[in-house]
């Protein structure tokens, strides 16, 4: 009775007001970063399974399976994916148009290319290639740096209140510190750094920047 009572008395624009939708901008679309970043990660995790197995003398030794696993997960898989969210995030985030689908083919090839040349010159004992896949990976993370700076550089001028966004920093953010921990791998293969710490502090250093 005074469910219907209270019904009854509120005002006829709210009665028949519909309920409303959380509005939460375009969604986020499939790219070809996703779907290697997952193809990456199954590997990393074959290749994690067959390191466990390796321990116990079951299977063949293989030396670069510890470093190929673990960046495969790192470098195949969570920076495949952040390639392939960020710059549609921040774009959402700020109402701005995303990179173009020739852009980020352009960074996909780029990408996985010097993931391979990396991995190639790590497995096998060639620095120079190691270096030279680094390097792309380098310069690819910066670029996408520079996207997301631009992005937010270009809706200062438009709105300044979406500057305050905790997020929008965030989203920046993660590409800097991720250039950082990149810098940090020069030093631990091809090239030996005096540092603090050695290379172990050197080592840590780019862990826990990447992480």
């Amino acid at each position: 009775m005074t469910d219907t009572t209270e019904r009854s008395s509120l005002p006829p624009d709210v009665k028949h007001r519909p309920a409303r939708r959380p509005t939460g901008g375009r969604p986020l679309s499939m790219t070809p970063f996703h779907a290697a970043g997952i193809a990456f990660l199954f590997v990393g995790f074959a290749l994690a399974c067959y390191q466990g197995l390796q321990q116990f003398g079951l299977v063949p030794r293989v030396s670069w399976v510890t470093w190929t696993h673990i960046h495969f997960v790192t470098i195949g898989a969570f920076t495949q994916l952040v390639f392939g969210t960020l710059p549609q995030l921040m774009a959402q985030k700020l109402e701005r148009p995303a990179p173009s689908t020739s852009a980020l083919g352009a960074a996909f090839l780029g990408l996985n290319g010097g993931l391979l040349l990396a991995w190639y010159g790590r497995a096998f004992g060639e620095p120079l290639w190691f270096d030279v896949g680094l390097g792309a990976i380098w310069l690819l993370t910066l670029w996408l740096f520079a996207v997301v700076l631009a992005m937010v550089l270009r809706a200062f001028g438009d709105d300044g209140a979406r500057m305050r966004d905790p997020t929008v920093g965030f989203y920046l953010l993660s590409p800097l510190v991720y250039l950082i921990g990149l810098t940090f791998a020069f030093g631990l293969y091809s090239h030996g750094w005096d540092v603090p710490g050695g290379w172990y502090g050197l080592r840590e250093a780019h862990v826990h920047a990447n992480a």
